[in-house]
């Protein structure tokens, strides 16, 4: 995969306080540190991969506020939901949007679907489980033969 450019920050110390939250937070942290690259700047496709991760997590909670009766989990999915989309903006800086939006949407597809079957007890079929794995297939292949600038 060729090298792209990290993000580079637009003021010194810009996203610097997210860090220093997450490092201390176990896996969050551990999540953190390999998204980060040798010169402290965020490696865009670690952003990517966490703003795929925070949205899958914003939408389970979505689920779990149960149309907002439950208004914690709403208001902690609509955080995410903004967050996701702020990091977005800035992934979609140095990939192009139809590779970055395949990857959101067909990652999101799976984990989402996996999501729900492990911990909100909603079916998955063999047949879904197949044409999940085509929707994957289609974001990889959009992505191995798209060039990034």
């Amino acid at each position: 995969m060729p090298d792209v450019p990290a993000i580079q920050r637009r003021a010194p110390g810009a996203g610097h306080h997210l860090g220093v939250v997450l490092a201390g937070y176990g896996a969050a942290g551990a999540a953190w540190r390999r998204i980060r690259n040798r010169r402290g700047s965020m490696n865009v496709w670690g952003l990517l991969g966490l703003c795929i991760v925070a949205e899958v997590t914003a939408t389970t909670l979505l689920t779990k506020s149960e149309g907002f009766a439950r208004p914690l989990y709403g208001v902690a999915s609509i955080v995410l939901f903004c967050g996701c989309f702020w990091a977005l903006s800035q992934v979609l800086t140095r990939i192009p949007v139809g590779v970055a939006y395949a990857l959101w949407s067909g990652l999101g597809i799976a984990l989402i679907s996996l999501t729900g079957w492990l911990f909100l007890r909603q079916s998955l079929t063999a047949m879904q489980m197949v044409f999940i794995g085509l929707i994957l297939l289609g974001a990889i292949g959009l992505n191995l033969s798209t060039r990034v600038s």
